[in-house]
């Protein structure tokens, strides 16, 4: 029931001792399957309130298991409905949480304090490892559109710069239109001007990532 799985999320939540609070993760890695929609969204906002924990592995874990449980909320329905009827949509969706938890994690509560958003923020990249892995290979366009769309824009301050540059070594540039590439080459350009020596180097890491993707110098060659 509900009440006897919030019951075990605050156990966790009281939990000090940084491996059993790994041992209720792989707990829940193991049968999230088996949740409630529910009893996802109650283990999504615990694992988020990890992503600010002391420990790095906690909060790593943390991400990959919230990017994998994002993809796979949505119950898929086999029962063939009768004729006539038509099944209500969810009113959350995967793509939802997904939308959700981008803008948690890129753009923390104000409330939140500062050292604890960049430890949410370095978090994005394994967030969206694990999402765009773990998905069905026809919806990982959708979950790539709406990270993308934080690309679109520049008008952001340099810690969530720095995340969004950082966050694209672990895009695979495969899945990546041309426009795509030269959104991203572009948001790089402009914030390669800041002063912030953190950002000019988060920058010049893309650059190698770039130029180190067999499919990039493939199109790079075809238009020399």
């Amino acid at each position: 029931s509900e009440s006897a799985f919030g019951d075990i999320l605050e156990a966790a939540r009281s939990e000090n001792n940084w491996k059993n609070i790994r041992a209720y993760m792989n707990i829940f890695a193991e049968y999230f399957t088996y949740m409630t929609q529910k009893q996802k969204v109650m283990t999504l906002n615990f694992l988020y309130e990890l992503l600010m924990h002391r420990e790095g592995d906690i909060r790593r874990q943390s991400a990959q298991l919230i990017g994998n449980i994002i993809v796979h909320y949505d119950e898929e329905y086999r029962k063939e409905l009768p004729r006539g009827v038509i099944r209500e949509p969810d009113e959350i969706t995967s793509l939802s949480l997904w939308k959700k938890y981008l803008e948690a994690i890129i753009v923390p509560d104000h409330k939140v304090t500062e050292q604890h958003k960049r430890w949410i923020g370095y978090t994005l990249k394994f967030v969206l490892a694990s999402a765009l892995e773990q998905c069905k290979k026809e919806d990982s366009r959708k979950y790539l559109e709406a990270f993308l769309h934080y690309y679109s824009h520049t008008g952001v301050i340099d810690s969530t710069a720095f995340v969004l540059l950082d966050s694209i070594l672990a895009l695979p540039l495969s899945l990546c239109t041309g426009e795509d590439m030269r959104m991203l080459m572009d948001f790089a350009a402009r914030l390669a001007v800041r002063d912030s020596l953190e950002i000019q180097i988060a920058v010049l890491r893309f650059i190698k990532y770039l130029s180190e993707d067999e499919g990039y110098k493939e199109e790079s060659a075809a238009l020399i």
